[in-house]
């Protein structure tokens, strides 16, 4: 788990309990150990409700997605269209 810790990995946790809003939480591959041992109280690098800002997750995971597509760079509504 100790490889990852300078690279671009990430561990992405979806959260979904009754009566409560749908959750994602993003956390970088350094705190692996800490998201094992405290579970969802460890602090995330990112914390997104549903609906969820697909930009704004895509945004810290892959940073240069946006340089990389021309025309929309807007995720969140091409999900949302089936684009």
């Amino acid at each position: 788990m100790d490889l990852h810790k300078n690279g671009s990995a990430w561990i992405l946790v979806r959260q979904s309990k009754a009566k409560q809003t749908d959750t994602v939480r993003v956390y970088h591959a350094s705190k692996a150990i800490d998201v094992r041992m405290e579970g969802t109280d460890c602090s995330p690098d990112l914390f997104v409700e549903a609906p969820y800002n697909w930009d704004e997750i895509m945004g810290l995971i892959c940073p240069i997605r946006s340089h990389i597509r021309g025309e929309s760079n807007n995720l969140t509504e091409e999900l949302r269209h089936g684009v």
